[in-house]
């Protein structure tokens, strides 16, 4: 089982039928390991295209089976946590910030099922900054702009609530 219908989430049994029968037929195996090939191997996905894939993988996190998601989320998780932390410059430069946005969004569905709330919330946080570090080290113009925006939204999140995930001299 690779779906299950949750009441008030969804109950569509076509759609619940069409991802057990995707997952059945080996669908999450195979995707996973295109997503592990290294940015310019044969057969490898640039961020434009890993972000369009599990921004739809990720988009019925509440419907998967509790064994799936414990066992293949974190693996989407770390392939997508890797292929941003080692994203080159010029694939940054080539990728849309709503596209990073849905990545780590992904990420955040991934865990949401399998992490604590504040240790997710630690996580894409943290996974926010780096990505706004990378984008602030970037000699793209825009990607700049988006890094200093980045983290000034970070930032601001980091006042507004009273559980803080990052302390000043962390930001500094």
């Amino acid at each position: 089982m690779y779906a299950v219908p949750r009441i008030r989430k969804c109950t569509s049994s076509l759609f619940i039928r069409l991802i057990n029968f995707f997952g059945n037929a080996g669908g999450f195996e195979l995707v996973l390991s295109i997503l592990n090939k290294e940015e310019g191997e044969a057969g490898s996905v640039d961020l434009n295209l890993l972000g369009i894939i599990v921004a739809s993988l990720s988009s019925p996190y509440q419907i998967y089976h509790k064994e799936f998601i414990t066992e293949l989320g974190p693996q989407f998780v770390d392939i997508c946590v890797k292929r941003l932390r080692s994203a080159p410059e010029k694939s940054l430069r080539d990728v849309r910030r709503e596209r990073i946005d849905s990545i780590i969004k992904s990420v955040d569905n991934f865990q949401r099922r399998v992490c604590p709330k504040e240790d997710r919330e630690k996580q894409t946080e943290v996974l926010r900054l780096e990505v706004a570090l990378m984008c602030l080290k970037s000699s793209f113009l825009e990607r700049r702009i988006q890094g200093i925006r980045d983290l000034n939204t970070i930032i601001k999140n980091n006042r507004m609530y009273s559980q803080k995930s990052f302390t000043a001299q962390y930001l500094i």
